[in-house]
């Protein structure tokens, strides 16, 4: 979980993970971003968050968590969205933003 507020659409953290086909995953989040990462049911895969200043990934603000993830049905969810979860005032940009993080999770598939 991210603590800390920040600008929308800002990069808050970087990932880095070693999944266990052997391939790498390197990835720019953005405050507000919401991201799934495939990783099936029970594999394991290795993962590096660095949060930007002011922001807190469980390690302390600023400061690499180094964890080893577990898979689930739905793979990993990167979300950055930030805590306290702020929604948007404005009507229209609210529902475009949890518009957004449905997609991002697929939770209504088409």
């Amino acid at each position: 979980m991210l603590v800390g507020i920040g600008t929308e659409s800002k990069n808050c953290i970087s990932i880095e993970a070693s999944m266990p086909d052997g391939s790498r995953i390197e990835e720019d989040i953005k405050f507000g971003q919401m991201l799934v990462i495939p990783l099936p049911d029970g594999e394991r895969a290795e993962f590096s968050i660095q949060p930007k200043s002011g922001f807190d990934v469980g390690e302390g603000r600023g400061k690499r968590a180094q964890v080893e993830v577990t898979g689930g049905i739905v793979g990993i969810i990167i979300d950055a969205r930030g805590r306290p979860l702020q929604l948007p005032q404005d009507t229209d940009h609210r529902v475009r933003r949890l518009q957004e993080w449905s997609a991002a999770l697929n939770t209504y598939p088409g």
